[in-house]
């Protein structure tokens, strides 16, 4: 083994798709304390930009990538170049999210396939594309999921079908990529996560709490808070 590839299997890589505004920097600083060495990809260079900022010099080592999910050819040439960057792919977390205000009776076709390609597709050609890079180094999958998936919001019909169709390929990704060495899990998001909340819902909080998930070897759907209204009956019915 040269030096090179000594050092990349020494610092393992996480691809982080959709960094999200309320907890991305927590989640790049987070994985980045243990020795991870980030990609961050997002549709919009201001996200990239602000990003940057924040993280000041603990983002010199982050690598940084525009690409929107819903142009699927492009997105999956990025995800590749993202894997040639980092050399030892540990791990995916696909975050994005994309929701138009319109009920079930007012979405139109055209809004709801719009958005299930942020919401669902993206994610599949993610594994899709770095399984290859994953396998080799047994790594680890976590998609973030929603509470409106089990309790559809009324305003946000798009949204809701999208995390419950997220949930479905969770499901189905589950058996298929064990037996390829690679575990996935999904974290389901209950409510709104704030910055400085003191309630245990803080942005710093959800980034221990994924890096906890990261770590963990069971495949299997987590809940955040993990004290969520949601009875660990209902929980096990959609694990």
């Amino acid at each position: 083994m040269n030096t090179k590839d000594a050092h990349n299997r020494r610092v393992g890589g996480i691809v982080l798709i959709g960094p999200g505004r309320h907890f991305g920097l927590e989640l790049v600083r987070r994985f980045a304390a243990e020795r991870r060495r980030v990609a961050v990809i997002s549709a919009t260079m201001e996200t990239l930009d602000h990003l940057r900022s924040d993280l000041g010099e603990d983002g010199e080592a982050v690598i940084f990538v525009q690409a929107d999910v819903s142009e699927v050819d492009a997105f999956a040439q990025a995800l590749r170049h993202v894997a040639e960057q980092l050399g030892y792919v540990e791990g995916l977390i696909y975050n994005p999210k994309a929701s138009i205000k319109a009920s079930v009776l007012t979405t139109r076709p055209e809004e709801l396939q719009q958005t299930m390609t942020v919401n669902l597709t993206g994610a599949m050609v993610a594994v899709q594309t770095l399984l290859p890079h994953l396998e080799q180094t047994r790594g680890r999958v976590i998609l973030t999921g929603g509470g409106y998936k089990d309790m559809p919001h009324p305003d946000k019909f798009s949204l809701s079908a999208g995390k419950a169709n997220m949930h479905a390929l969770y499901k189905a990704l589950r058996d298929p990529l064990r037996l390829r060495g690679v575990l996935v899990k999904t974290v389901i998001i209950d409510g709104a996560v704030r910055r400085h909340a003191t309630d245990g819902t803080s942005s710093d909080h959800l980034a221990d709490f994924f890096w906890s998930v990261f770590e963990g070897s069971e495949v299997r759907a987590h809940r955040f808070p993990s004290e969520s209204p949601v009875e660990q009956t209902q929980l096990r019915l959609f694990a």
